[in-house]
């Protein structure tokens, strides 16, 4: 934390050296910023996460985290190029948010539908706290913090498996305990089929999104002999087989590829028919389902689990695929006018805040404007 901080103290106070201008780059806002809504607890709180995101980048990369947008709860960097000097070096004049409303777009919450194995449907948002519904002799409650809890004797299943669902809508998220004591956080538009008892040999369930696991090691019993109780998550074609470890997995099929992000334990990963692959901590595998061969590469556990920890973080990321990130957790609509090639934008922002302070603070680097009507986002090119 010292050194990051002790980097921003000296490019503010004019005593960095060249290379550490560098570092902060010559796209530094000093100028024509939004006002911030954050009250004094919230701008400390978004400066130290900008310090601590700061340190952890420093030895890796030239990416830099202002002062100004970590205490506004702003963008924390935007990419070079995307904005426009004035004469001297100076940055321009920030664009006029025109078409942006006061009123604003809030973020999802805990939102969820658990569908049980009778078909019955039940609104976890609109559920009260306590027993839901009680299946082959396991319990199903809603816990005071939102959470979906199985309990009950976990015996595996003697006959056909049934199973329960949890779907989390646009703009949803949710938090579910499996009856084996693996615990599971969807993200938005996401969803997770799975046993109420699980085999004796494996247990198994399907994901639709993104979801963090951590899955507890369990044995089974296979005649006389103890045996291993593998987890299986099959997700677009591809299995992920676990043994108790912690794991990102994001499937969204408009995404294209699914990413698997080993950060504890080990897994392999496989899509069939091909060779499995083993993951270490720290390893992402990438593919894009069916006959794809996987790819494994070192992945940035900071920018994978954001999501989990309330953050949306963009590392020069297009438009496009910023838009598609909010889309799911605003639950809106977005539409393009223009040429959206090469603007890019990188930086972090809370969850758990409204969507128009967001888009005001993309408006200062002159790149796009936004149009709000309802639900709908036009993004159009400057």
């Amino acid at each position: 934390m010292k050194n990051a901080k002790e980097l921003l103290d000296k490019y503010l106070s004019g005593q960095a050296t060249s290379e550490e201008k560098a570092l902060v780059e010559s796209w530094y806002l000093q100028q024509g910023l939004p006002p911030s809504d954050l009250t004094a607890q919230q701008m400390q709180e978004e400066y130290e996460h900008g310090l601590q995101d700061l340190q952890a980048r420093l030895p890796r990369t030239r990416r830099l985290w202002p002062r100004w947008a970590a205490a506004a709860a702003v963008l924390l960097g935007i990419a070079a190029g995307l904005y426009y000097l004035a004469p001297g070096g100076q940055p321009a004049a920030p664009a006029v948010a025109t078409y942006l409303p006061e009123a604003n777009i809030p973020p999802g919450g805990n939102q969820a539908v658990l569908t049980l194995a009778s078909g019955k449907k039940v609104s976890l948002a609109d559920a009260p706290i306590g027993r839901l519904a009680s299946e082959e002799g396991l319990h199903v409650d809603k816990t005071a913090e939102g959470e979906l809890l199985y309990s009950g004797a976990d015996s595996p299943a003697d006959g056909p498996e049934t199973y329960n669902t949890i779907t989390t809508p646009p703009g949803g998220q949710y938090q579910v305990t499996l009856p084996d004591g693996s615990r599971v956080w969807l993200n938005a538009a996401s969803s997770l089929r799975y046993p109420v008892r699980f085999l004796q040999h494996a247990r198994q369930v399907e994901l639709s999104g993104e979801a963090y696991f951590e899955v507890n090691k369990q044995t089974g019993q296979v005649g006389n002999a103890a045996v291993k109780r593998p987890f299986l998550v099959q997700a677009r074609g591809q299995q992920v087989e676990v043994l108790g470890t912690h794991f990102n997995i994001n499937a969204y099929t408009e995404e294209g590829a699914i990413r698997t992000t080993l950060l504890e334990g080990s897994v392999r990963v496989r899509n069939t028919p091909g060779q499995p692959v083993l993951l270490q901590p720290g390893q992402m595998a990438v593919n894009g389902g069916g006959q794809e061969a996987i790819r494994v590469m070192a992945a940035d556990v900071n920018d994978v689990m954001a999501w989990k920890k309330g953050l949306f973080i963009f590392n020069n990321e297009n438009i496009r695929d910023i838009m598609t990130r909010l889309a799911r957790w605003y639950n809106i609509e977005v539409r393009y006018e223009g040429d959206m090639t090469g603007v890019a934008f990188q930086g972090n922002y809370q969850r758990s805040r409204d969507l128009v302070n967001l888009l005001r603070t993309i408006e200062q680097t002159n790149s796009v404007r936004f149009k709000i009507e309802g639900n709908k986002v036009t993004v159009i090119k400057q």
